[in-house]
């Protein structure tokens, strides 16, 4: 079995930085902060790594690989995160609603709007536009709301030995592309089609809640 326990920090408790060493003196296999905002907490979480500790973490960022110039901007330095055993993982996650499999449509492209209906026939064949759907009237198996919930569209980097060493070379941009081509990375954004071709999620709303074109990566890959 195993032992959880939960420390509470606010105004009338322990500061994270100080909480964060007290729960280390305790010898935790694995440290969960809640979100990382300043330098002091990516410090102390950095210093938990490198003593051997598992930390699991959130922040704000844009994508996997943006998790790094955004500790950068809090003020870490590239040595120290670039370590061994700091970075295992890298995890960026979106939310796009599922539709109901009872009322959602056929793709119609005559319904869209004009530029997203240019973009699916780019990204997609025939056949597989047939495969897509749209968001329905509504009906009692989604109480009237044509969806049924939500589902994680999401891109996850394992930092691997060689991919760290581009990063220490100071490229982030070689090491997005080593993820993709050598490693067969996912962005969110091809996650997302895929749910789209899948039939599952609207293209309009992926969209939507992406805040980017659903062809926005194959975009950044012909830049790069």
């Amino acid at each position: 079995g195993c032992i959880v326990t939960q420390r509470e920090v606010g105004l009338d408790t322990d500061s994270f930085e100080v909480a964060l060493k007290n729960t280390l003196r305790q010898a935790p296999d694995v440290i969960m902060i809640g979100e990382i905002r300043y330098i002091e907490l990516a410090s102390a979480a950095i210093e938990a790594a490198l003593t051997g500790h598992g930390v699991w973490t959130t922040l704000h960022a844009s994508s996997a690989f943006g998790i790094i110039p955004r500790l950068r901007e809090m003020g870490v330095p590239l040595e120290d995160l670039y370590e061994d055993n700091v970075l295992n993982g890298l995890i960026y996650q979106r939310l796009v609603p599922v539709l109901c499999p009872r009322c959602k449509r056929p793709l119609e492209l005559s319904s869209l709007q004009p530029q997203l209906g240019n973009r699916l026939e780019k990204l997609f064949n025939a056949a597989e536009l047939a495969q897509i759907h749209t968001k329905g009237d509504g009906c009692e198996h989604c109480s009237g709301m044509g969806l049924t919930g939500l589902r994680v569209a999401a891109e996850v980097v394992p930092v691997t030995t060689m991919l760290l060493s581009i990063l220490k070379k100071g490229s982030l941009r070689d090491a997005q592309m080593y993820w993709l081509n050598e490693m067969h990375g996912m962005t969110h954004v091809a996650h997302a089609r895929s749910l789209v071709l899948a039939g599952e999620v609207d293209p309009a709303l992926a969209e939507e809640r992406l805040g980017v074109t659903l062809d926005f990566d194959l975009e950044w890959r012909e830049v790069a």
